[in-house]
This record gives structure tokens, sequence and C-alpha cells, in this order.
């Protein structure tokens, strides 16, 4: 009899093992509408970019047809403008629909969860909770849209032209919509179990279904990573906003799953496009570029630093990098713009605002700071698809120009001028605008030093095509405070030579002019040799190597995403085997465990580390056998300052020059709606004019508020002149 009882006992259990295995029937519906068209939207936006038509040079900006009109309508400021500038950065018609729409979708779904919920309802206390539960289902739509606007990379970007860092502001306002809805559940709740007399037990229930300890831990995170998110703290510890960012999102996701384990069905399709970015941003960490070049005014405390690009990294203006200094944190990253993207090198102005970059400019000067780790670049440019994420070369849509720009926030701007100035020396006159105007403000005169030697003959030429002005808005610059014992370079380096410097700016610099045999031959053997940085990457490798782009074509992007899509998709059907066997807040963490280690780890390990582990044992072999052209692909940490000190310009109290050509240094601050109004009276009526902006928020309010002035209502466009289109290029961490 038991013999027999046994293999019976066991084969049901097997059965119902097998049944419960799968997922449900509405979590496969949700997969297939969420999941699976976000999949389907990245490849078809990748086949469409790669079509011969999506490479064509952008249509010129024009003020009249039925397209210019709905966009200058879609770009109209709402009033109060000074309000909404203050509050949200602005507020265009089109971002008010799509605000209009959010809360009418929200208050919809709303009444239909609580008309179909209130027909079991007897008494005030059950609507109550019923309430709250309509709530917490209202998550699931605003946590999708919440994580959409977050990565780099994504068909959002693709398809839209609307860069990552315009869409941080939608993932700013949907945060605080969605943190709303969580915190309307979580307080009616609260209301009806104090109605009912059982705070105190509910509130400290673990286990059951859902589990309302787990609950309460998850929301306690959200209102940490709410506060440290405001403005105020975000700007000035912004350390600690990017620390408690993260720690307080993994903390209430894996919380909520252990809450409701089904809740992971609400974060995932908005984290899909995310995943897929984090992975490439991954495989691009592992690699270490040097500092091919530095100098630093210890005085205005800016810096100037030049990293190699690998040959495969095509590169465009209006880009930017995120830099890692494992010198400085192996974890912290931080966003620069590109001033310089011509040829094969990446050149970055900093300025001192923080502790990273102080630290950043003491270490250039000491040359302490020998490699560092780079992702990107993103924004504007991204080579693989052949085209740009903001839109195609937009500068190029216009005849005319006009750039204003303040601090380092001119760097982006800087970049677009380079390049326009390279077009002409190449003799590539059509398409490009026949008249820039820029305005440069800095608290400084020592921060135009910057300027090279294209650009000051340029805007010296009375014939020439750009028209720049330089305006000081502070009295002299204090010196910086940064720590004066200057240790030796370490021995693989160069010697350092004399501080090199030129008039009216002391550069710090490692140039040494004359070096003795032994020495070139020194380094000559350092560049067939793999230059040792064991602490600087995270893997195993440590050779320097030109900074590698992140995606290896349209192919590559596909198979990562697909890789994430399908990894997602086998942990939640492992974890939901496991589910209905165990508690509930157990299945719920294993699906905020598997999700994760999976949708990462599968599209890493088969797509990405492959590839960056080939590209590093073919680049460290033609190394190590001399192989022609090896040389460009191993470089020496501060080998080529002279060429970047040369190349700089002088300054004084009133002047920037270099050689023959100077240009007058203005004081106090630009006329910012004169300038508009001088450019949009230029260009004429039924003409458009591109506004290019970057600079701290104070600069981006008064030309945003002014444009919006200036272009008057809705319909008239321009009522003084040429249409005023803006283009906000600074970055706002």
């Amino acid at each position: 009899m038991l013999v027999a009882a046994t293999p019976t006992f066991k084969q049901s259990e097997g059965v119902k093992s097998l049944k419960t295995s799968s997922l449900s029937g509405p979590t496969i519906v949700m997969i297939l509408l969420t999941w699976v068209s976000l999949l389907v939207a990245t490849l078809l936006v990748l086949i469409v970019r790669r079509m011969p038509g999506a490479r064509a040079p952008p249509p010129p900006a024009r003020d009249h047809g039925w397209v210019a009109k709905a966009r200058r309508v879609l770009a109209w400021q709402v009033p109060p403008r000074r309000f909404f500038a203050y509050w949200c950065d602005g507020l265009s018609a089109g971002e008010a629909l799509g605000v209009l729409l959010w809360f009418g979708l929200n208050a919809w779904w709303l009444g239909q969860l609580c008309s179909r919920s209130f027909a079991n309802a007897t008494s005030a206390t059950k609507r109550l909770e019923k309430t709250a539960v309509a709530f917490g289902k209202m998550m699931a739509p605003n946590l999708m849209l919440l994580f959409l606007p977050v990565p780099h990379c994504s068909f959002i970007t693709w398809g839209t032209g609307i860069s990552r860092n315009a869409l941080i502001r939608y993932h700013r306002w949907l945060g605080h919509g969605t943190i709303w809805v969580l915190n309307l559940h979580a307080i009616l709740y609260y209301i009806a179990w104090g109605i009912q007399h059982e705070f105190w037990t509910e509130l400290v229930a673990w286990g059951g279904k859902v589990n309302n300890l787990a609950g309460t831990i998850g929301w306690i995170f959200v209102l940490v990573l709410w506060i440290t998110s405001l403005e105020k703290v975000r700007r000035r510890l912004y350390q600690l906003f990017f620390r408690c960012h993260i720690v307080c999102f993994l903390g209430f996701f894996l919380f909520s799953c252990c809450h409701y384990a089904q809740s992971y069905t609400y974060f995932v399709p908005g984290l899909l496009l995310y995943a897929a970015d984090i992975v490439l941003r991954a495989g691009q960490l592992c690699n270490v570029t040097p500092v091919v070049a530095a100098t630093v005014d210890e005085v205005a405390g800016t810096a100037t630093l030049q990293l190699q690009a690998d040959k495969c990294l095509d590169l465009k203006p209006l880009t930017e990098v995120w830099l890692s200094v494992p010198k400085i944190s192996r974890w912290s990253m931080h966003p620069f713009s590109v001033a310089d993207c011509s040829g094969s090198r990446l050149t970055l102005h900093v300025k001192r605002y923080g502790a990273f970059t102080k630290s950043l400019l003491e270490g250039l000067r000491d040359r302490s700071i020998t490699a560092v780790r780079v992702v990107g670049p993103h924004g504007a440019c991204d080579a693989t698809l052949g085209c740009q994420l903001s839109p195609a070369d937009s500068w190029l849509r216009y005849k005319s120009l006009l750039l204003i720009g303040g601090g380092v926030g001119v760097n982006a701007l800087l970049s677009m001028l380079r390049s326009i100035a390279a077009q002409r020396a190449a003799g590539q006159h059509p398409g490009l605008p026949r008249r820039v105007r820029c305005v440069w403000a800095a608290r400084s005169v020592r921060e135009f030093h910057t300027l090279d030697a294209p650009l000051l003959l340029a805007a010296t030429d009375p014939a020439g095509w750009l028209d720049l002005s330089l305006h000081v808005t502070g009295s002299s610059a204090p010196a910086i405070e940064l720590s004066s014992n200057a240790g030796e370079a370490p021995a693989h380096l160069p010697k350092k030579g004399s501080s090199a410097s030129f008039k009216g700016s002391d550069l710090a610099s490692c140039d040494s002019s004359v070096k003795d045999p032994s020495e070139a031959e020194t380094e000559d053997a350092q560049l067939l040799a793999p230059h040792a940085q064991r602490t600087a990457s995270p893997f195993f490798w440590s050779m320097l190597r030109p900074v590698q782009p992140q995606t290896f074509g349209v192919a590559h992007i596909a198979a990562v995403n697909v890789l994430v899509v399908l990894g997602a998709f086998c942990a939640a059907l492992l974890a939901a085997s496991y589910n209905s066997q165990v508690v509930q807040w157990k299945g719920g963490m294993l699906f905020a465990v598997l999700l994760p280690a999976v949708g990462l780890g599968l599209p890493y390990a088969i797509a990405v580390f492959p590839v960056h582990a080939l590209r590093y044992w073919r680049a460290a072999r033609a190394v190590k056998q001399g192989a022609d052209g090896c040389k460009a692909e191993m470089v020496t940490p501060y080998a080529d300052n002279s060429a970047l000190i040369s190349n700089a310009c002088s300054v004084d109290k009133c002047s920037v020059s270099l050689g023959d050509a100077s240009l007058e240094v203005q004081q106090g601050r630009p006329d910012v709606e004169g300038l508009l109004r001088k450019a949009a009276a230029e260009a004429g009526p039924g003409n458009v004019v591109g506004v290019y902006a970057g600079g701290p928020p104070p600069l981006m309010t008064a030309v945003h508020l002014a444009v919006a002035r200036l272009n008057g209502g809705a319909c008239s466009g321009g009522a003084e002149g040429a249409y005023l289109e803006l283009h906000k290029e600074a970055v706002e961490l």
C-alpha cells in the first residue's frame, strides 16, 4: 500500500508543479501589450533610421506651411510664463496637452476601477479601502511611463529627435505625479485602518497575499528618494541625491515586489529600455582611456583635457560624455559637454563647481590622474544609426544663428562653431549658416583662453561669417584653493618640465620640449607594451585604449534589446514557477532578484562582454607584436600637451589674442532681449532664426522668457521680425 501510494503522490505533485510553472493569462496579455510592443517599436525605428531617406540633409527651417504653424502652436509658451519658467523650466502648449492627457487618463482609470469596486462595498470604510486599492492599481501605467524618458538611447530619442536631457524634465514631472498616486494609495489605507482600530495590527502584518509592512518600507524609500530629488537638495548635495536615487529605487522595487508579487509587471515595461542602456554602458565602462593632454588654470579654476577616441567613433557636435575617474571615485560619474570633437580627440573644458571637479583639477595639474573611463558620447550623435538623435545637424537648417552661452555651458555651442569652421576650411560652404552671432558671458576673462585659432581668426575677420562678442560679468577672479602638494608624476610618465605659461594665463602643464634620447626610447617602448592601470578597470584588463564605441552596428543594438526582453521573460517564467509554492513575499523577492539578474546578465554575457573582450584581445596582440598602427591604439598619458598649449589664446583684462588676431572683451552682462530683437530684425519677417542657449539657469530662463515674448502669440509668429526657434543645450543634473 505504501509503495503504491508514493508514486501516485509524486505524480500528482509533478502535474501540479507543471501547471503552476507558467504565467497566468492576464500576465501573458500584459507582457504582449507592453514588453513586446516596446521591442517591436525599437526594431522598427532602427529599420526606418537605416533607410537612405533618414540620412538626407535636414530640410531648411521655414516660417510658413501647416507643419511650421503646427510646431509653432505646440511650442507656444503658456502663461503665466515667469511662474512656469521658475516652477518647471517653462510649459509649452504641447507639454500642457500632455499633462492634461496624463490627468485625464488617471481620472478615467480611477473612475472605472472605483465604479466596479463600489458595487460590492456596503460601507464608507469599505469604499475607502476600495479607493486605496484603485490608486494602487493606477501605479501600473504611471510606473511604465515613468522610466521611458530615462535611457540615453531608445526609440523615443531616435524617432522623435527629442534629446535625453529634454526628456529628463518629463521624467521629473511623471515622478512627482506617480509619487502622489502612491501617497494616496498608502494614506487612504492608513486612514481606513485607523477607522477600523486596526492600524498597528495591519501595519506590522508580514505575510499573506499582500505584505503591508513591506509596502510601508517601500513607501518610506520613495519618500526619501522624493525629498533628495528636490531641486534645492539636488543642486547643493548632488552626491547625496545620486546615491539616494539608486539605493532608494532599488529598495522601492524590492519591497514593492514583497508587498505584492505581481507588481513587477508595473515596473518592467518602462525599465526594459533602460536595461538595454545599462548593458551597453557597462561594456564601455570596462575600457580605460588615457588623458593625452591637459592644462589647468588655477586662478580661474578651469581645465582643458583631451581624450583620444577610437577611429570607429564618429563624433559630431552637441554631444556629452560621462566620466568616471577611478582616482577620485570608482562609482561616481559626471556629465561633461564635448567642446571639440574634430579629428580623433574629445576636448572637454571643466570648471570647478564642487568636490569632484576640484579633485579633478588637482589631479590633472599634478598628473596623478592618468586614466578615466568614458560612457558616451550621448546626445546629438549616434554614428551607429547613421543619424543624430537631435534633429540631424539641426543648426544647418538655419541661414541665421544666434548662440548665447555662459561659463562652461558654452562648450556645446563651441562644438557647433568649431564644426562649422572646419567645414568652411574644407570648402564645404553650401548648406552652412550664412551668419552666426555668438555671445559668450563669463565671470572671469581667463575663461576665454579656451578659444582657439580658427574661431578667433573667423571672429576678427570683418567679412567673416562669425560675429563673436565676449562679456565679463564679474571682477577679477579669486585664486582657486587647490591643494598645494603637487606630487611628482609616476615613473612611467614623461618627466614633468617647467610649467608652460603665456600672457595672462598661467597654465599648469606637463609639457617637456627637450628630452634626451633615453627618455624618448623609454616612451616608445611604453607605446608598444600594455600600460598598467590595475585600479582603473573593473575587469582583469588594464591596457589604456582610446574611447571605444558603445555599440557596433544596428544588429548589435537590436540583439541587445531582444536579449533584454528574452532574459526578463525567462526570469519571470522561472520566478512564477516558485511563486505559487512559497509565501507571497518570498515569491515577490524572487521576481525582484531574478528579473534584473537575468534581464541584464543574459545580454551582457552574450552580446556585450564578448565583443569588448575580442576587441581588447586584438588590440593587445597588435601592441605586443608591434603591428602597424599600434601606436595609434596605444597612447602615453600627457604625451601631447604642446599642441594643446600652443593652440590656446592669450588673455588680459580687456582682450583675447593669438598672434596678430585680437578680440576685445566687454564689461557687464549682455542684453539678451536686445540681441534677440536684433537677430530677428536682421533676418526679417518670414524667416526663422535658430537660437541655441547653454549656461547657468538664470541665463537660460532669461533667454527662454525673451524668446517667448518676442515670438508673440501662438499664431502670430515673430511679431518684430523672424520667428525665433529656441534650442536649450545646457545639461542640468
